[in-house]
């Protein structure tokens, strides 16, 4: 666990990332940059270890090029821009390391990421990697997922993913990632935090795995961050582990002294 000074208020990271049960390799990348508030989870596919190498350029270049453009921004909204800037980046990077090596064609990554100021978060995100929030108890997905079930339930071809899903439509098709086309599309938005407000960012390997239910019953459980994020990991090996599995949990602690 580490503590971040954000005033007005604190924050308690985790993070983890986990193989799974079945997968060879990690293709799942996270990063955090507590100083300037920034959180990033990416989860690769595509080839023989390109997954991982898309995944890690994609959250090494939302990092760097965030680090260097959201410093003294005071509200989350100004960050928006940043945000969705800073996926373009991290797409058009991926293009250029295909463009140098062949080998890597049809790499590409989902991403979504949050950054944190005083007043609230901006988040933004590609593909069906998650941003959830509990708040008084309740969980709550505030991305929507770019995928084929999804956009068919958009369409109200189907009343929910679960009747699509009952239908036959697989739910681990998407409509949208990084490294698949140019330019990007890129969804974002932004929230006042509260003292309280824990915050996950996880791979599709938690959520395909485990109910929205049993997440926020984990995350409801006493205990600390790390082991809300300890109990995330093992619930979804617990339920299988079909996929790499990686959670950052940040909680909003309460007022900085």
């Amino acid at each position: 666990m580490r503590i971040a000074a954000l005033r007005p208020f604190q924050l308690e990271v985790a993070t983890r990332s986990d193989r799974g049960l079945v997968r060879s390799t990690n293709e799942d990348a996270f990063g955090t940059r507590l100083d300037e508030g920034i959180v990033v989870v990416a989860d690769g596919m595509g080839g023989y270890r390109a997954g991982e190498v898309a995944s890690r350029i994609a959250v090494d270049a939302v990092l760097d090029h965030l680090c260097k453009q959201v410093h003294g921004k005071t509200g989350p909204d100004p960050c928006l821009d940043e945000a969705r800037r800073a996926v373009g980046q991290a797409n058009r990077a991926i293009g250029r390391a295909v463009h140098n090596a062949p080998e890597l064609h049809g790499m590409g990554t989902t991403i979504v990421l949050g950054v944190f100021r005083e007043a609230g978060l901006g988040f933004a995100w590609v593909g069906d990697s998650r941003l959830y929030l509990l708040r008084d108890q309740r969980l709550i997905q505030l991305t929507i997922d770019h995928t084929l079930v999804q956009e068919l339930v958009n369409q109200q071809m189907f009343a929910s993913v679960e009747a699509a899903k009952d239908a036959g439509v697989g739910d681990n098709v998407l409509t949208r990632a990084l490294g698949t086309e140019e330019p990007l599309s890129v969804d974002a938005g932004s929230l006042e935090t509260a003292a309280g407000d824990i915050f996950l960012f996880c791979s599709d390997g938690l959520n395909h795995m485990v109910a929205d239910r049993s997440i926020e019953q984990a995350l409801k459980a006493p205990g600390t961050v790390d082991t809300k994020a300890n109990r995330l990991i093992q619930i979804a090996r617990d339920a299988g582990g079909r996929d790499n599995i990686t959670v950052v949990l940040v909680e909003v602690i309460g007022k900085c002294a």
